[in-house]
């Protein structure tokens, strides 16, 4: 990036190791050691920021999709097993030492150590900053400490709320304590914060970053503590879209492209920049070592990747919607010099071609499955240059059509939802959605596999009993080219198939899930076709109660309380008040 690194100079060195979980930190002032002045105020605030840099900015915050409906990591001839941890994420049987979970909330609470530090610094006088100037900075602070403090309620449900830089050891309070404070402290401090929308505020926590923040809290309201507050999540929508501060970009990808800072839609995002060591790598982690050839990477990603669409999610994916493209990368994969890729484990030598369908969401080779691709890693360095998106206008919009939906104003949630869909389709009437549809049921197929490939061969059992041959030989084509398999004769092909599966039933492959049950289930699968990989989608599949009692792939439904993490064994045995959470006993 080219900008926006003023405030984050100070700590962008501060993270010498992914893999380490401890960190020798450069970027804070101790007060005890040195005499501060106002000139400091950069030093003060940079690693309140850039907590929440890194929280995301390495492959291990996956772990705010992972084990969701729309992608896996697999295991596969490069390796990715490592005992077994994201196979546990797919199936959710992670137990209280997972290090996803320590990770998180270590990142999280470091990020409220940091806001209360600066507090400290600012109100007690260490930094002295001109009294004029002090509630914007006083509100900046207590904004980004509610978005952690938000982050560790949501993933941990009862935890400590660390208001002060004391450093005692507290008890967990109740999650709508948590709620209520949150709330409260964002309507005192929203009038203090900006409402500039330029290079100043870019990165920062202004207005409009923390009225989408505190919609996001009212929208999932209900799941917090018991009471839906759509109305107000409307109010601070509206707030956002009536300010005229931001619009929708032109092009779906414009959000994600390496130079992404100039898109109109961005509220709040994290600024990289890989000159300056901060960047997300988690690109390394879907594609394929080869696909340097593709994308003229200075670095290659690792192995064959790990990260997998999910089958059943891709099938939601309309005829004519760009975002399947904008997010995922399959197909033929051609160099940027227009030669084949070849394979170099499974299908050694073979060109690849990565398909849809995947044997069980725990191992998969390396042709098999879509690769995660929002980000575009186009002369991708260890860390791409793309800024990471925390809050954009889609987002806004989408709450608000939610909100809408859920009190009874269907066509008016439609309207917003159309408007969003409509740069993605290049026939506005496919963009189109009616209020009856967006109130209708899920298109996502919830369900088990009951045998490797699954719901393939349940697709192909029912391509027969419509007669649709051409359909069955597509399904052919990507179980085969998945496979590194040769298509001798397809006509052939599909009469052994047809024979194989003869009198079957598709429950023998894939059992179908009922659905009926999801309320407004179009509206979750607008959410996952529109808000990908932005670290939204656990959240709302659990408001839309889907999280804990449906199947997709090899996962079924393990337990309504993982609708939350558990505290962190690490923790636990730091502090004593800590009692862990029902169900990881």
């Amino acid at each position: 990036m080219k900008k926006i690194v003023i405030i984050f100079s100070a700590v962008l060195i501060f993270s010498a190791c992914d893999y380490s979980l401890d960190e020798t930190i450069y970027s804070e002032i101790d007060a005890a050691k040195y005499e501060l002045g106002a000139s400091d105020l950069d030093a003060t605030l940079a690693p309140v920021y850039s907590s929440i840099g890194t929280m995301i900015k390495t492959w291990h915050g996956v772990v705010f999709d992972e084990g969701n409906d729309y992608m896996q990591l697999c295991s596969n001839g490069s390796g990715w097993y490592d005992g077994g941890v994201y196979n546990r994420m797919h199936l959710h049987t992670w137990p209280d030492n997972q290090s996803h979970m320590w990770r998180r909330w270590r990142d999280f609470n470091t990020g409220v150590f940091r806001a209360n530090n600066a507090l400290f610094l600012i109100e007690s006088g260490e930094v002295p900053v001109d009294e004029n100037l002090k509630p914007n900075l006083i509100a900046q602070i207590k904004a980004v400490r509610a978005y952690f403090n938000w982050q560790l309620m949501d993933y941990f449900g009862r935890v400590p709320l660390v208001l002060d830089f004391s450093g005692e050891l507290l008890a967990q309070s109740e999650r709508v304590d948590i709620y209520n404070h949150l709330v409260q402290e964002l309507e005192q401090i929203i009038p203090e914060l900006s409402t500039d929308v330029n290079l100043s505020t870019y990165g920062k926590m202004n207005q409009w970053a923390a009225r989408t923040l505190l919609a996001n809290i009212y929208l999932n309201a209900e799941v917090y503590t018991g009471t839906s507050q759509w109305d107000k999540c409307i109010e601070q929508c509206d707030a956002v879209i009536n300010s005229g501060k931001y619009t929708l970009a032109a092009n779906y990808k414009d959000n994600f492209i390496v130079n992404n800072q100039n898109s109109p839609e961005i509220i709040l995002a994290i600024p990289c920049d890989f000159i300056y060591g901060v960047g997300i790598n988690f690109w390394r982690a879907c594609l394929h070592a080869a696909s340097k050839a593709k994308y003229n990477s200075v670095v290659t990603a690792w192995g064959t990747g790990s990260v997998k669409g999910t089958p059943q999610f891709l099938d939601m994916y309309e005829e004519g919607d760009k975002r399947l493209a904008d997010c995922w990368d399959f197909g033929p994969q051609i160099s940027s010099s227009g030669e084949p890729i070849l394979g170099g484990y499974d299908v050694i030598g073979k060109p690849m071609t990565f398909t849809k369908p995947l044997p069980d969401g725990l191992t998969n080779g390396e042709s098999q499955g879509y690769r995660l691709n929002v980000y575009d890693p186009t002369g991708g360095n260890g860390r791409l240059d793309n800024d990471i998106i925390l809050f954009r206008y889609a987002q806004v919009l989408m709450m608000k059509a939610e909100c809408l939906l859920r009190t009874g104003k269907a066509d008016e949630a439609a309207a917003i939802v159309t408007q969003v869909r409509m740069r993605s389709f290049d026939d506005p009437a496919d963009a189109a959605i009616s209020g009856t549809e967006l109130a209708g049921p899920t298109t996502y197929r919830y369900g088990k596999y009951v045998v490797d490939y699954g719901l393939d061969y349940a697709q192909i059992i029912e391509a027969m009993q419509r007669g649709d041959d051409e359909y069955i030989a597509s399904k052919i084509t990507e179980l085969n080219i998945g496979q590194g398999l040769s298509i001798d004769n397809m006509d052939q092909q599909v009469a052994d198939m047809k024979a194989q599966l003869a009198g079957k039933s598709v429950s023998e492959y894939f059992i179908d899930d009922d659905v009926s049950d999801i309320q407004y289930g179009r509206m979750l699968d607008e959410w996952g076709k529109e808000v990908l990989y932005e670290f939204t989608r656990r959240r709302d599949l659990i408001r839309f109660n889907v999280y804990t009692t449906k199947s997709w792939l090899t996962h079924v439904p393990n337990g309504d309380y993982r609708k939350i993490f558990p505290i962190p064994l690490n923790a636990i045995s730091t502090n004593s008040l800590l009692q862990q959470n029902e169900g990881y006993y």
